[in-house]
């Protein structure tokens, strides 16, 4: 009886920690690199990366996140679409733009999760965006949606 508990348990904490890495949120600014001018952050699944390009003279570490950004694929206030970006400001006041990358060369629709940290907005041209400021780590989370 007590194998059978002892390994139900461990069953349930593995399939915890698979539960955990199934989704993809934006890096926290010390996780992403940077050289030249290239910002990238690998993602916690699909083997892609988060890439961002800056035309400064002086490329800086990020040093804080700004917010993401997420258009519903119909323009609706549906939780399915395209997330746009995730935005920074590096250490001497650039704004740097990381698009998620999953191993392909095309955006992908992504569902958003952690809803309470998504905010539905009227973006530009009457387009409905959803925006997450939370700076905490996982708290801007999606999952590529099939």
């Amino acid at each position: 009886m007590n194998v059978k508990l002892v390994c139900s348990v461990f069953l349930v904490a593995l399939s915890g920690n698979a539960m955990a890495a199934s989704f993809e949120a934006c890096p926290l600014p010390a996780d992403v690199r940077h050289q030249g001018g290239v910002y990238t952050a690998p993602t916690n699944t699909s083997g892609g990366e988060w890439l961002g390009v800056i035309s400064s003279a002086r490329p800086a570490a990020l040093t804080a996140f700004d917010n993401a950004v997420f258009y519903a694929g119909d323009g609706s206030t549906k939780t399915v679409g395209v997330l746009s970006k995730c935005a920074y400001v590096s250490a001497n006041g650039d704004r740097v733009d990381l698009r998620y990358r999953p191993g392909q060369p095309t955006d992908i629709t992504v569902k958003l999760e952690n809803i309470a940290a998504w905010k539905r907005e009227e973006g530009p041209f009457g387009l409905v965006q959803f925006t997450c400021s939370d700076k905490s780590k996982g708290a801007c989370a999606f999952v590529e949606y099939k």
